[in-house]
């Protein structure tokens, strides 16, 4: 018999799936969508090798965003914005606090949004992620410490030419608004910004019942950017590409995008995070890496020794200094930032924000997918497919296949 956590975040016992990995293996997904994902791959393969369990290690790839991950994969990276929904479909095993490595040195953004309301963590965080403004070194008014929404809208304006999927030169903003999972997520942020910060169960209303408020933040963005750019279906990077040849007065993305930037753009320009609302308190999101159900005995302390390796400060220095990845440790952030001054700028405008940690709290999934589309084409009036309920419990497709273009980045 094995634990899982209830849709309310209660243990539950069931029956142990078999074991589908062979003997002294563990089956392994990391998060897909990172600037280089094999580095990551071969740092824990190597972390993992010089610790000397016996346990070899067989890789994966699995997208969290589109359902629960196959039951053969043991240790398996997820947004915790989704850890409601994976609790809900029996996917994933409670950790106590004590089977967490040195918990008070992770962000408390991301140890909340991982926090199951039993005090279990449902995963262990190693990354952690916010939407970003980018801005150019020198431009005060973006620079000011303070920067709500309504300020950005008078500093930015309307973007002179929203017909044109081009931004124009040192105007307006730049930001991609036709991902169904990026709009609903930054709908709910807006919404939580507004109201105060994050809630571990934050209402989830249909369409007809959105939070007016909330979509007016996502409308003047689209009003910053121009319709036609905000609906340009990016093929990688051509967004950063702009920036780069001074189109655009700010853009808005992830510190994921830094290693796409040329030396000299990455060592000038500034960030901080995306207002959607008064500026503060900033939703956050975290990535942990969670256990499947089913493992017990050396099986499951050697899935939860390897996840507490993932999410280890060491590692997470040497997997993350070069993608310019936010490690959910307060330790690794800090040296990092000693030793690099872009990731000192990080680790300054993670702070500014105050960050708490988002997540959609159990039916997220089926939300995004029936509300989701129905947004962007309300933001940009163009049609959504909306991919059938079956496909909500079928088993996740591999990431690489699902997302052919912008694998290194979170739009969606």
């Amino acid at each position: 018999m094995s634990q899982a956590l209830t849709p309310k975040g209660e243990l539950a016992v069931r029956a142990a799936a078999p074991r589908e990995s062979g003997p002294g293996e563990l089956t392994v997904a990391l998060y897909p969508y990172v600037p280089d994902p094999q580095l990551f791959q071969d740092k824990v393969s190597q972390a993992w090798a010089a610790l000397g369990t016996g346990y070899a290690l067989s890789f994966q790839t699995y997208d969290p965003y589109s359902g629960p991950p196959a039951p053969t994969i043991d240790v398996f990276a997820f947004d915790c914005s989704f850890s409601g929904s994976l609790v809900g479909e029996y996917a994933v095993s409670p950790l106590r606090p004590d089977e967490v490595d040195s918990p008070e040195d992770l962000y408390r953004f991301a140890r909340d949004a991982a926090t199951g309301p039993d005090g279990h963590f449902v995963g262990i965080p190693y990354l952690g992620c916010c939407s970003t403004l980018y801005y150019r070194d020198g431009d005060q008014p973006l620079g000011k410490p303070e920067l709500s929404l309504d300020a950005l809208f008078a500093v930015l304006g309307a973007a002179p030419y929203p017909e044109k999927e081009i931004p124009a030169p040192g105007q307006g903003l730049i930001v991609e608004l036709r991902g169904s999972t990026t709009d609903a997520c930054m709908y709910q942020q807006a919404w939580e910004q507004l109201n105060g910060g994050c809630v571990p169960e934050p209402p989830l209303p249909a369409a007809d019942r959105l939070d007016t408020r909330a979509l007016d933040a996502l409308r003047k963005l689209v009003k910053m950017a121009g319709v036609a750019q905000a609906a340009f279906r990016d093929p990688g990077s051509q967004r950063v590409k702009w920036f780069e040849a001074g189109l655009g007065r700010a853009m808005v993305g992830f510190t994921e995008w830094l290693p796409s930037m040329s030396p000299g753009l990455r060592k000038t320009v500034e960030l901080r995070a995306l207002p959607l609302g008064p500026g503060r308190p900033t939703p956050c999101y975290a990535d942990a890496i969670g256990i499947r159900p089913g493992l017990e005995g050396e099986d499951r302390a050697a899935a939860v020794r390897l996840a507490n390796l993932v999410a280890s400060s060491d590692l997470l220095q040497s997997a993350v200094s070069s993608q310019y990845l936010v490690p959910a440790r307060v330790s690794a952030l800090r040296n990092l930032a000693q030793r690099d001054p872009v990731y000192a700028r990080i680790q300054r405008m993670l702070d500014a924000a105050d960050p708490c940690g988002f997540r959609l709290g159990p039916g997220g999934r089926l939300w995004i997918r029936e509300v989701g589309p129905k947004i962007v084409s309300g933001l940009l009036g163009i049609s959504m497919v909306t991919p059938p309920v079956s496909a909500l419990s079928a088993e996740a497709p591999d990431a690489f296949e699902s997302t052919p273009a912008g694998i290194w980045r979170r739009g969606f």
